[in-house]
């Protein structure tokens, strides 16, 4: 089966990432390294229950027994040795894990999902509970009357292959600075982000602009800045408007207490206005380009639809909110082990369908599979340095 040679292939680079990562957090040679912590940590995503670790273990072992795979040892490990060597396993190992394959695969596929030249993103944030230990953490209740901790998820997704390509967990909850740090991790001249009503801001919209990091921003149809506000106020009804805004005095004051060093200057945008079914929408880009009528604007900010689907998938499917761990280093490791997970699956079935697509002849399906997979984990062959040691937030 196609589906089963991929995993197979799939699970021999994450086996060589992972084996380069245990140099960096294992102090002496033992059998639970990266690779297994990875198995592991995936089986709780994808269990509903709150089973032990014993529990959890011994299905390992018996599914690697009936698939044929090579057994670390004959006996399972001890649930005490596994929840010793979780606890040393930094979760940004992990996170860098999942940006690799999305790297790699953006790279092998430099011209496919292209919008006018642009790679798309779409950044949104969820609220999610999370366990009442994280309360030492700095995670309170967001919402009136919660007695509970809650984080703000944010989520940078690339539009086309629906995979992931950076998260965050926040105990402030403000999106507009989390979406202003996905931008670091973005090409300057080449990437694009979408978002919905309530993320734009003088602020995000500088910052995208001095990244050299386009933004596309959906806008609400009041209590907007003045010049947006004229323009969507204007009875004539125009299509679109170059503008520019300078913040208030208010906002000058927040954003000096918020960054000291923030230096103003006026903002240059593009305001565009578009109908659905005579439903009225304002976009605000930094995108100038005339070449770019204003018409394929509304069709692109309807692609952020994908990045709902994907909590969906998160909370239902992997069941995101049902933590085993109790602290933060493990809940950041259950978190960034289902973003991978679903970036795993996403990239199987990307390439599944374009090959199934192409051809109907089962070798060479096979043959062209191996080939891409080939491709794929040379690009994907570790680099000996360091990982960075984030602070959890």
């Amino acid at each position: 089966m196609v589906a089963e040679i991929q995993w197979q292939q799939i699970h021999a680079i994450v086996s060589d990432l992972a084996e380069s990562y245990d140099e960096n957090w294992r102090q002496r040679k033992r059998k639970i390294g990266t690779s297994f912590l990875l198995v592991f940590l995936m089986r709780i995503c994808f269990s509903r229950s709150q089973s032990g670790y014993q529990i959890i273990i011994d299905e390992i072992w018996d599914s690697m027994k009936k698939s044929g795979l090579a057994l670390p040892q004959e006996k399972p490990f001890a649930a005490s040795s596994v929840c010793e060597a979780r606890a040393k396993l930094d979760p940004f190992i992990i996170r860098e894990m999942n940006s690799s394959m999305i790297d790699s695969f953006l790279a092998l596929n430099h011209d496919r999902y292209r919008w006018n030249g642009f790679r798309l993103f779409v950044v949104d944030g969820s609220t999610v509970h999370l366990p009442p230990e994280l309360k030492a953490d700095g995670f309170g209740g967001m919402n009136p009357g919660m007695h509970y901790p809650q984080g703000k998820l944010s989520v940078l997704l690339h539009v086309g292959s629906g995979a992931v390509v950076d998260v965050l967990l926040d105990h402030k909850g403000n999106e507009r600075d989390l979406a202003a740090r996905h931008i670091n991790t973005l090409l300057p001249g080449e990437d694009a982000v979408i978002y919905d009503r309530g993320y734009f801001s003088y602020e995000l919209a500088l910052t995208h602009i001095r990244k050299g990091v386009d933004g596309i921003f959906r806008m609400p149809l009041s209590g907007c800045t003045k010049a947006i506000q004229e323009f969507i106020d204007d009875p004539l009804k125009p299509r679109e408007r170059v503008i520019s805004i300078s913040p208030t005095a208010e906002q000058r004051a927040a954003i000096k207490k918020r960054n000291r060093h923030f230096v103003f200057s006026p903002c240059k945008l593009r305001v565009i206005r578009y109908f659905i079914d005579s439903q009225e929408y304002i976009i605000c880009t930094t995108i100038l380009d005339e070449g770019i009528h204003s018409s394929e604007f509304g069709a692109v900010y309807h692609e952020r639809w994908s990045v709902e689907e994907h909590y969906k998938a998160c909370k239902a499917i992997l069941s995101l909110e049902f933590f085993h761990a109790k602290s933060l280093r493990g809940v950041l490791q259950e978190i960034f082990t289902a973003e991978l997970a679903l970036t795993l699956s996403r990239l199987v079935a990307i390439e599944a369908e374009t090959l199934l697509s192409a051809v109907t002849d089962e070798k060479k399906t096979h043959r062209n599979l191996s080939l891409y997979v080939a491709r794929m984990l040379r690009k994907l062959k570790p680099h000996k340095k360091a990982i960075s040691r984030q602070k959890s937030p």
